[in-house]
């Protein structure tokens, strides 16, 4: 590579990192989150640990609304920035606020009505069925909230100010974990802490999200910007695959817990609190996919198709660092974090077993879930999910069959760490259709868009 070359890649290493670290901290909060509430819970009875366990397929959902929401903003903004359009930072950020509300309003309606039935399907023990229809039903009601957060967030990521995204999550989270110490454990309101906490931290998060915008030109008249399409557009195009890929994951972590489900509660516990932490772990991959996006985004607004291939490459050997460092601490870590899940030995055990089988692989798993998140950014969403649906459906088929055989889940976790290694063939073919595709969508912007002199610096 030549001196000009090597710095280029330096610049472009260090713009990757500089938007991707303050994503993966907020990524990690954000995630992390479930953990320490399921912690918390675990430490007022098995009972609201059970509850929680029992509720991950339903917030599931509603993860798939936020991300579709956050994922099409933050292209829609970063094309927009990169074009030198500002204007049409504040006008999709409104019109998706609009569209989220209405469509988050929508589901929430649905899942109350559903709760008795994802009652029947987790096989909910009747001591505990009318408590976990109210649990269910009152956690997706302040759940709602948090889609004026993303939205926020999602612009701040968006224009490049991802360490004021970062303090929006971090407020959410914050509040949210402490209100379930404070009220749940400390006043001892027990599980239903869990609802008013996300309620009151979404709020708040609201109000400083709107406040970060500020700097961006958001004020109460931008409210008054006229309904646009654009919104709808890139939810078509981003959103919908993006939602998919999380409802998958949504059906995926229920049929695992059918699988699990006949080894009794406390095994459901154990696999839960794993379950709960392996997103934590995703949160690097999806962090620097989503950096790595953001700069091809506003590269591809702004015309640079020379730096597309140096852009993807670093993203992709970040990812690797990062996740050969990761796969060792969980492999060797896991007696401590099923020690900080529970403190019921029998559910502490299991996930510790779950990270014992599975560790190793999230090398492979880390590389593969960065370059999806790239290839849902830029328009490759379907193919992602397509990928994604023969992934899933092959993980429990044979890990079903394999949990049988063994009569124990070991079965089932010994599967997802083969199809983790794999997987990751899948990237020979991968690369080269990214390519095609952003070189594609350059053509496409240049004939509808003028292109500008040179991209605007990243802020923050």
């Amino acid at each position: 590579m030549s001196e000009a070359g090597t710095e280029t890649a330096r610049v472009t290493r260090r713009a990757v990192l500089r938007l991707g670290v303050p994503v993966i901290i907020a990524n990690l909060v954000n995630v992390f989150l479930p953990f320490v509430v399921l912690a918390l819970m675990g430490r007022m009875s098995d009972e609201a640990i059970y509850l929680r366990s029992l509720f991950l397929p339903m917030s599931q959902i509603f993860v798939a609304l936020l991300i579709a929401v956050e994922m099409s903003n933050q292209v829609v903004v970063a094309i927009a920035r990169g074009s030198g359009r500002d204007r049409e930072v504040l006008s999709n950020t409104v019109n998706m606020m609009r569209l989220a509300g209405v469509g988050g309003a929508v589901l929430v309606a649905l899942m109350m009505l559903s709760a008795p039935l994802f009652a029947e399907l987790l096989g909910v023990e009747p001591h505990a069925y009318e408590e976990f229809l109210s649990f269910a039903r009152w956690t997706s009601l302040a759940l709602f909230l948090q889609v004026g957060p993303a939205v926020c967030a999602s612009t701040l990521r968006g224009v490049g100010r991802t360490q004021a995204a970062m303090v929006v999550v971090a407020t959410l989270a914050a509040l949210e974990a402490g209100g379930v110490l404070v009220i749940g454990l400390g006043a001892g309101m027990g599980p239903m802490s869990l609802p008013v906490s996300i309620a009151v931290a979404s709020a708040t998060a609201l109000v400083v999200g709107l406040a970060l915008l500020r700097r961006e030109g958001m004020t109460p008249a931008s409210w008054r910007l006229p309904l646009s399409a654009e919104p709808v557009r890139w939810l078509g195009r981003v959103g919908v695959p993006v939602a998919g890929t999380h409802l998958l994951l949504s059906g995926f972590t229920l049929a695992q817990m059918t699988i699990i489900g006949s080894y009794g509660p406390l095994v459901v516990a154990g696999f839960a609190a794993a379950s709960t932490f392996q997103g934590v772990l995703l949160q690097p991959a999806i962090a620097l996919g989503t950096a790595t996006a953001i700069l091809l985004n506003q590269q591809l607004g702004a015309g640079r198709k020379d730096q597309y291939a140096r852009t993807l490459r670093l993203g992709v050997e970040t990812s690797a660092v990062i996740y050969a460092l990761l796969a060792v601490a969980v492999w060797s870590g896991g007696g401590l974090i099923g020690a900080f899940a529970s403190s019921t030995p029998e559910i502490a055990a299991e996930t510790a077993r779950f990270f014992a089988i599975v560790g190793l692989s999230y090398l492979f798993m880390g590389v593969l879930l960065t370059l999806f998140t790239i290839m849902e950014q830029i328009g490759m969403g379907f193919l992602a999910l397509a990928l994604n649906i023969v992934f899933f459906a092959a993980i429990i088929v044979v890990g079903w069959y394999a949990s049988g055989e063994l009569a124990d889940p070991a079965g089932l976790y010994w599967t997802f760490s083969v199809g983790n290694v794999t997987g990751s063939l899948c990237l020979t073919v991968v690369v080269p259709l990214m390519m095609r595709r952003l070189k594609s969508r350059t053509a496409t912007a240049s004939s509808q868009t003028p292109v500008p002199e040179a991209p605007p610096a990243a802020a923050d």
